[in-house]
């Protein structure tokens, strides 16, 4: 099984003779569940894996039999990972076959206290919350580029239009003069980059936007079409 998302019955899993495989995209016992690529980013990881194990009762639950682990960079989107995760999973699984064809495979139980799940990504996980920091709300963006995207509101010629966010860029200098700004405020703009947004801690830059029923803009676009200034606010619709 690869990224099969149904529970097979137990008469279906015992037609092998020997064991029924599985590979998934984590370094199990963490990230359990439907959604390990893009909790990994999200979580803020910097290295993750993949994984093959025989097919037990519980989900994910089975005993390992290979493991091999990748970095993240800061950068990485769910897209990215998974694609070099494919590659590298691949790899691993023809591997354990031809282990499993010479009886060389041994089997390691998963140390239930290191357990940590990744559960079903939902639509409505995508909101940012400005209070985060500029880093967690980073996270966010590109652990949910492609899918579903991580999104905010804005009043636009007094309508509530959501946008989605599909990439930011952590901005290292320090910028004191924008410490009293509120989380989500706009507190500057860079010609032909984007606009600055504050976190509820440190500052981000808004690379690239998507307003809904529309294609994917810069966020440099995005502020002249829109004619976004210093002062507006990211998520306030009241």
């Amino acid at each position: 099984m690869v990224a099969f998302g149904q529970i097979l019955s137990p008469d279906f899993l015992s037609i092998p003779g020997i064991c029924s495989l599985n590979l998934h995209p984590s370094l199990l016992p963490r990230y359990r569940g439907a959604a390990p690529i893009p909790w990994a980013i999200i979580r803020g990881d910097r290295e993750t894996g993949v994984t093959v194990q025989r097919i037990e009762k519980g989900i994910d639950e089975g005993r390992i039999i290979i493991q091999e682990k990748i970095p993240i960079s800061l950068y990485d989107t769910a897209k990215d990972l998974e694609e070099r995760l494919s590659l590298v999973g691949a790899e691993l699984l023809l591997k354990t076959i031809k282990m499993v064809k010479k009886g060389s495979v041994k089997y390691m139980a998963q140390n239930e206290k290191q357990v940590t799940y990744a559960p079903k990504i939902r639509k409505e996980d995508g909101l940012i919350r400005w209070e985060k920091s500029s880093y967690d709300i980073h996270n966010l963006v590109r652990g949910l580029n492609p899918y579903p995207g991580a999104f905010t509101f804005i009043q636009l010629r007094e309508k509530k239009t959501r946008v989605k966010i599909w990439q930011t860029e952590l901005i290292e200098e320090e910028l004191s003069k924008e410490k009293k700004a509120r989380p989500g405020e706009v507190v500057g703009i860079r010609k032909d980059k984007g606009l600055l947004v504050k976190g509820g801690e440190g500052i981000l830059l808004i690379r690239r936007v998507q307003l809904a029923g529309r294609n994917h803009i810069s966020g440099y676009d995005f502020v002249k079409g829109y004619q976004i200034k210093k002062g507006f606010v990211l998520g306030d619709v009241s």
